[in-house]
């Protein structure tokens, strides 16, 4: 028995267990798979706030109010993150870094400057650099860029969120890896969740953490799905900063890039998605060569490497890359944190809390902004 029964031990789940049990809220947490092993484990490992869609953009699609929340909040949520890493002392490479957000075409030179002036009155800590100022602090083609400093951060989600799912459950929550949710059944008092290890659970609510996994759940198509890639270098023998400050690097194209370092100075880079979410052999390997390509191309002056690890996986995403958090019609019962776009793990942060103060009955006003069918 227990007040709320969380469902998925990936990097949200562990997020909300947090938030839930820091209220005092009585929670088991039960992952079919190994903790952290399945999206958290390939993930960007990249924490900032910047949304895949401007603020402009956003602003365009839920008003502008609405839309500086979402960005403040996922700014926010960096230094929550530093927060729990600091309380639990977890040792998961966390740092932060600058990001610079950047297009090398000329006809993004309007786009970026609106996008700059608008971030800029929204009290964002943030540089509009143009094509001499960009290619004096990076070693590739840059027309245009936002450098925004004190919001963004890299970490080690793996080891965050094994870190933290130790430290709670010495705090009183229940972890249940290799058991699988295998039917739920609505009572008058809760629900009762039976599980594939022959074990039943009876709580109050459920909380779903299962990200994409969730999709199936529901008889509208909330989100599209991609397989993203990821390569990661041998530990480059250069001490310092292998570019400025080793910020995180994000360019607009589409599908779009992003690089970012590693505390034993390995360079990632991501990108390349695809629709394809089976396993295609060919286009698994052409989207490595690509990103291996475009790695040369980004650092022409950085050659004494090997490529040591490369990984992929499915993602989910919005329609306006922001977030599911609450509660939905068809399920009485249920709580959803569905962390979609590229910013999940920032997401959960401020949605684990927000479903926290929601289950003792003060609903955080910001929250109708990540409701289901808006």
């Amino acid at each position: 028995m227990c007040d709320v029964a969380i469902i998925g031990g990936g990097v949200t789940g562990a997020l909300c267990a947090y938030f839930f049990l820091k209220q005092g809220i009585d929670c088991v947490l039960i992952e079919d798979n190994l903790i952290g092993q399945c999206s958290t484990s390939i993930c960007t490992s990249i924490l900032e706030y910047e949304i895949d869609i401007d603020l402009i953009n956003l602003s365009d699609q839920i008003g502008e109010e609405s839309a500086i929340t979402a960005f403040k909040l996922g700014r926010d949520a960096v230094f929550k993150i530093e927060e729990i890493i600091k309380e639990f002392n977890i040792d998961c490479d966390f740092k932060i870094t600058p990001c610079f957000y950047y297009s090398t075409n000329k006809d993004d030179i309007s786009q970026f400057r609106s996008e700059y002036k608008a971030r800029k009155k929204s009290g964002f800590d943030i540089s509009y650099l143009n094509k001499e100022e960009g290619e004096s602090l990076y070693s590739f083609n840059i027309e245009c860029g936002l450098l925004t400093e004190n919001a963004a951060a890299t970490f080690n989600p793996y080891d965050f969120t094994t870190g933290l799912l130790d430290a709670l459950a010495t705090k009183g929550l229940k972890v249940f890896e290799n058991t699988r949710l295998t039917k739920t059944i609505d009572t008058l008092d809760g629900v009762i969740l039976e599980t594939s290890t022959g074990y039943s659970i009876t709580t109050n609510k459920i909380l779903n953490c299962t990200g994409y996994a969730a999709n199936k759940l529901f008889k509208e198509n909330i989100s599209t799905l991609t397989r993203t890639f990821n390569i990661a270098t041998s530990p480059i023998p250069i001490s310092g900063d292998l570019w400025h400050k080793n910020s995180i690097l994000i360019d607009n194209s589409t599908p779009y890039y992003y690089c970012r370092t590693t505390g034993d100075n390995r360079i990632i880079l991501g990108g390349e998605d695809i629709p394809c979410l089976d396993y295609n052999k060919n286009k698994i390997n052409e989207a490595y060569s690509q990103l291996k390509g475009k790695l040369t191309k980004l650092f022409p002056n950085i050659d004494n490497y090997t490529i040591d690890f490369e990984y992929n996986g499915i993602f989910a995403d919005s329609k306006n890359s922001i977030p599911y958090i609450g509660t939905h019609k068809d399920f009485p019962n249920h709580y959803f944190c569905l962390g979609y776009g590229s910013n999940g793990v920032l997401y959960s942060t401020f949605g684990g809390e927000m479903l926290a103060n929601l289950h003792l009955r003060k609903k955080d006003p910001n929250m109708d902004i990540f409701r289901f069918n808006r």
